[in-house]
């Protein structure tokens, strides 16, 4: 029978818990990063329902026409459609 090396089991055993070690420190870490996702995955829908609302918001802004056509008509003509009277007074 062979003699049983004390000296190799306990740098085996250093190695071993070294090796855990470096593996909970990970384990750690991707925990730390899943949960990192998740608040963006969170803050992401939410930034995507806000933009949505925004747009839903300014699209009809943007696409009315807010003044009314004057093209080559008198200016107080225009300004009695504009304004709804005909004293407006504004030029």
């Amino acid at each position: 029978m062979g003699e049983v090396d004390y000296n190799q089991i306990y740098s085996l055993q250093n190695q071993v818990n070294a090796h855990y070690s470096s593996i909970s420190s990970a384990q750690s870490r991707i925990t730390s990063i899943d949960e990192q996702l998740e608040r963006l995955r969170t803050a992401k829908k939410s930034v995507s329902k806000i933009q949505r609302n925004v747009h839903d918001i300014r699209y009809p802004i943007n696409h009315r026409n807010i003044q009314p056509d004057w093209h080559g008509k008198q200016k107080d003509a225009f300004l009695f459609k504009y304004s709804g009277s005909q004293n407006v007074g504004w030029f």
